[in-house]
C-alpha cells in the first residue's frame, strides 16, 4: 500500500545503496502511482536504479516503459518493451508479462505514428489472450486496438473494440482504465458526431479520474469536453476549461496531454479571434511535442497553425504549413488526420487564388469523409465549398452545398462551425439565412457574427490587410472599383454603367424608394421608362455582387446593413473628424494623414449625375481642408519638409487659391531654399496672375522680394 512513509522508505534505501530492495518497494507501489498519473516521480526514482538491475527485472522495465509513455518519452519506451519481448521465447504458454509489453509497445508505436505497427502488436496481444478469460488483460489489449483503429481513422472499428474493451473491464476494479476506454469512446462518438453519446462517456471518465486521483488522465478528458464546447460554439468555455486542464498536465509531468492542451487552446483563441495569442499557444504546443517527439501532437500543432494563418489572411505561409502537415500524415498512415487537414489546405488555396486546385482538394476530401470520416469535417469542407461556388457566382451550386452543411448540422446536432468558419465568408452566410436554406442554422450563425463584429468595431485603413476583411469593399475615390469575396468586380460583371451606380448610390443614401432612385439616376426620363431601366440596373447590380445584398423593407432599398461593408469616402469621413480631447497631437495628424492617402482622386471619377457630382465637390473641399490643416500644424512644429507635399497637393486640385502659394513658398524659404520659393512665385504668376489678369496680392510680394533681391 502506498503512503508518504513508502516513499521516505525507498528514498532511503536508494541513498544507501541497496537497490533490489529500493526496486522491491517500487513494484509494490507502481500501480497506484501509476493509477494516479505520478508518472515524473516514478521516472525518477527508476533512473537512480541501476541499468542493469532494470535489464534484469522485465517487471520493472514494464513499470519504466509505462511511466515513459506517459511522460512523452515514447522511443526509449520502445526500445524497452522491445527488449522484454525479444528476451522470452515462445513457448506457446500464456506469458502475462509478454502480452503486457505488447500492449504497451503497441501505445509506443501509436504515439510515435506508428498505427500500423500499433494495430499489429495489440493484434499478437490478443491472439495470445484468445483461449484465455484473463479478461483486464482482454479488456487493456482492445483498448489500445481501439486507439490504434481510432488514429487510423476507422471510427466504427474503433468504436466497437471500445466497447468490447468497456465490457470485459466491467467485471474488474482498474477504475482507470475504465476511465481511458470511456474517454476514448467520448472522443471516437464526438468525431463521428454524436454529441448525447460523447457527453455520456466524459462524465463517465471524469468520475473515474476522480476516484482515481489520476489528474494527468482527467486533463486528457477535460481537453475532449473543450472540444465538446467549441463544437457547441462556446469557445470562451472551452478556453476556461483548458486553463484548468493544462496546470493538471503540468502537475503530472505529461508533455503529450500539455502538448494537446496547448494546441486546443490555440484553436479556441482563434475561433475567439484572437490570432495572436492562437500562434503563440500553437507554437508552444508544438515546442513541447517535439522535446516529447511526438508525432502526432506535431502535426497537428502544425495544421492547426497553418489554418490560424489562414484566417489571418496569410494564405501562402498557410498553404505551405498544411501542405506538409497533410503529407506527413499521409506518410505516418493517419489517413483520418490527412483528410482533416486537407479541408484547411483546400480552403487555404482557393482563397490563395488557387480556384482550381483548391475546389479539386475539397471535393475529393469530401468524397472521402462520406465513407465514414470525421463528420464535423465533412460539415466545414461542404460549407467551403459552398462558398467556393459562391464566389464564382455559381449560387445553384452553392445552394446544394449550404444544403448538405445544413443537413449535417442536424445531424451532428450542433452549428457553433458556421459562425467560427464562417467568419470569413459572412455574404454566404447572408446569402443562405436570406434564401431560408436550413431552418435556422445559417439565422442562428449570421446573428452570432453580427454580434462579433459589433464588439469589435474600428476603422479600417487598409483593408487588404485586415486579418478580418470585408467581404464587399468599394473605393470610390479615383476609377471606381468593387471587390466581393477579396475578387474584384469587372466591368462584364456589372453590364452596365448604371448598375454599379445604383449599387455605390444606395451606399451612400441608404432606404431609398424606386422614385427617389429613379429622380437621383434617370431625372430625363419618363417614370415609364426610368421604372424599366430601374428594374434592369437592380437586376444587374444583384447578379454582379451577390442576390440578398440589395434589401428590400417596405419598398425601401439598401445594401444590406448586416454586412461588413468597406468604403473607402465612408472611412475617410470617419478619419476626417475634428481633434478629441482624449487624443494626442500626434495621434490626430497620424489621423488625419490616412484620411490623406485614402483619396486617391474625385469621387467616382468618370461618372456624371447630379448627385455624383455634389459629393465629388463635397469630398474634395474636405480634402483641401485637411490638407491645409495638416499643413499648419506641421509648420507650426517646423516640420516644414512634411508641411509642403500637403501644399503641393492642394495646389493640384486648386491652383487658384492664392493662401496655397503664399504658405508653400513660406515654407521654402524657412528650409533655406529660395530658388524653389522662387519657382512657387513664377508658377503663381503664369498659373493665377496671367490667366485671371490681376495683379500679383501684396502678401506674396513681401514673401517673395527678400528673396529676389
Amino acid at each position: 500500500m502506498y503512503s508518504e512513509n513508502t516513499t521516505m522508505e525507498i528514498e532511503s534505501l536508494l541513498n544507501s545503496g541497496q537497490f533490489a530492495e529500493a526496486a522491491t518497494q517500487v513494484k509494490a507501489i507502481a500501480g497506484e502511482l501509476l493509477r494516479r498519473g505520478e508518472f515524473a516521480p516514478l521516472v525518477d526514482i527508476l533512473s537512480r536504479i541501476p541499468s542493469s538491475l532494470k535489464q534484469a527485472d522485465n517487471d520493472l522495465g514494464l513499470i519504466l516503459a509505462q511511466s515513459l509513455i506517459h511522460t512523452g518519452e515514447v522511443h526509449q519506451a520502445g526500445i524497452i518493451l522491445t527488449r522484454i519481448i525479444d528476451n522470452h521465447p515462445e513457448d506457446g504458454r500464456v506469458n502475462e508479462t509478454l502480452i503486457n509489453a505488447y500492449i504497451w509497445r503497441s501505445a509506443a508505436h501509436r504515439l510515435a505514428g506508428n498505427l500500423r505497427n500499433a494495430i499489429i502488436d495489440a493484434e499478437l496481444a490478443l491472439s495470445r489472450l484468445r483461449k484465455t478469460k484473463n479478461y483486464p488483460f482482454i479488456a487493456s489489449a482492445q483498448f489500445r486496438l481501439g486507439n490504434a483503429l481510432f488514429y487510423s481513422g476507422n471510427l466504427e472499428k474503433a468504436i466497437k473494440h471500445f466497447q468490447l474493451a468497456l465490457k470485459y473491464s466491467a467485471d474488474g476494479f482498474d477504475l482507470d482504465l475504465i476511465a481511458r476506454i470511456q474517454n476514448s469512446l467520448g472522443a471516437a462518438y464526438l468525431r463521428r458526431g454524436d454529441m448525447t453519446s460523447a457527453a455520456v462517456h466524459f462524465e463517465h471518465a471524469c468520475a473515474g479520474w476522480a476516484k482515481t486521483k489520476n489528474f494527468g488522465a482527467l486533463a486528457a478528458t477535460q481537453i475532449n469536453l473543450a472540444y465538446f464546447c467549441q463544437r457547441q460554439g462556446q469557445s470562451e468555455r472551452a478556453l476556461t476549461i483548458l486553463v484548468t486542464a493544462l496546470g493538471h498536465a503540468r502537475a503530472a509531468g505529461s508533455k503529450r496531454i500539455e502538448a494537446n492542451i496547448l494546441t486546443a487552446m490555440g484553436i479556441a483563441q482563434r475561433d475567439l479571434g484572437d490570432f495572436v495569442n492562437s500562434l503563440l499557444s500553437l507554437d508552444s504546443a508544438l515546442a513541447v511535442a517535439l522535446d516529447a517527439m511526438e508525432q502526432y501532437f506535431i502535426l497537428w500543432a502544425k495544421a492547426e497553425m497553418g489554418d490560424t494563418y489562414r484566417r489571418m489572411g496569410q494564405y501562402s505561409k498557410a498553404v505551405q504549413i498544411l501542405t506538409e502537415a497533410v503529407s506527413q500524415a499521409n506518410e505516418q498512415s493517419q489517413t483520418s488526420d490527412a483528410d482533416i487537414f486537407s479541408v484547411s489546405l483546400g480552403i487555404a488555396k482557393f482563397q490563395e487564388g488557387d480556384n482550381i486546385g483548391g475546389v479539386e482538394i475539397l471535393s475529393s476530401t469530401a468524397s472521402r469523409l462520406e465513407s465514414g470520416g470525421d463528420q464535423d469535417a465533412l460539415a466545414r469542407c461542404y460549407l467551403f465549398l459552398a462558398h467556393c461556388s459562391f464566389v464564382g457566382k455559381d449560387f445553384d451550386s452553392a445552394k446544394t452545398w449550404l444544403g448538405k452543411t445544413a443537413v449535417l448540422a442536424d445531424k451532428l446536432e450542433y452549428d457553433g462551425f458556421l459562425s467560427t468558419d464562417g467568419a470569413d465568408f459572412p455574404l454566404l452566410l447572408h446569402f443562405a439565412a436570406s434564401k431560408q436554406i436550413g431552418g435556422e442554422h445559417f439565422v442562428r450563425a449570421q446573428h452570432q457574427l453580427r454580434k462579433r463584429m459589433a464588439s469589435q468595431i474600428s476603422v479600417i485603413t487598409d483593408p487588404a490587410t485586415d486579418p478580418n476583411r470585408s467581404s464587399i469593399e468599394v473605393y470610390a475615390f479615383g476609377s471606381t472599383r468593387v471587390w466581393i469575396c477579396s475578387n474584384p468586380v469587372g466591368e462584364a460583371e456589372w453590364r452596365s454603367v448604371r448598375a454599379k451606380e445604383l449599387f455605390i448610390y444606395l451606399l451612400c443614401h441608404p432606404m431609398q424608394t424606386a422614385d427617389q432612385i429613379m429622380t437621383a439616376l434617370w431625372p430625363e426620363l419618363s417614370p415609364s421608362r426610368a421604372l424599366g431601366n430601374f428594374h434592369t440596373a437592380l437586376y444587374r447590380a444583384r447578379r454582379a455582387t451577390s442576390p440578398g445584398v440589395i434589401t428590400t423593407n417596405g419598398g425601401r432599398y439598401s445594401v444590406c446593413e448586416d454586412l461588413n461593408v468597406y468604403c473607402d469616402f465612408i472611412d475617410f469621413l470617419k478619419l476626417s473628424t475634428p481633434k478629441v480631447s482624449t487624443e494626442t497631437e500626434a495621434i490626430y495628424l497620424e489621423r488625419l494623414a490616412q484620411a490623406i492617402n485614402l483619396y486617391r482622386g474625385p469621387f467616382m471619377e468618370g461618372f456624371q449625375a447630379e448627385w455624383i457630382e455634389e459629393l465629388r465637390r463635397e469630398y474634395e473641399a474636405k480634402y483641401l481642408q485637411l490638407l491645409s490643416t495638416v499643413a499648419g500644424h506641421y509648420r507650426l512644429r517646423g516640420d516644414h519638409h512634411k508641411a509642403i507635399p500637403m501644399l503641393e497637393k492642394a495646389i493640384a486640385i486648386d491652383s487658384y487659391q492664392d493662401d496655397l502659394y503664399c504658405e508653400l513658398a513660406e515654407n521654402h524659404i524657412a528650409l533655406g531654399d529660395r530658388l524653389s520659393a522662387l519657382k512657387v512665385y513664377q508658377q503663381y504668376k503664369s498659373t493665377v496672375a496671367n490667366e485671371i489678369d490681376s495683379d500679383t496680392p501684396s502678401r506674396i510680394l513681401e514673401i517673395i522680394k527678400p528673396v529676389s533681391v
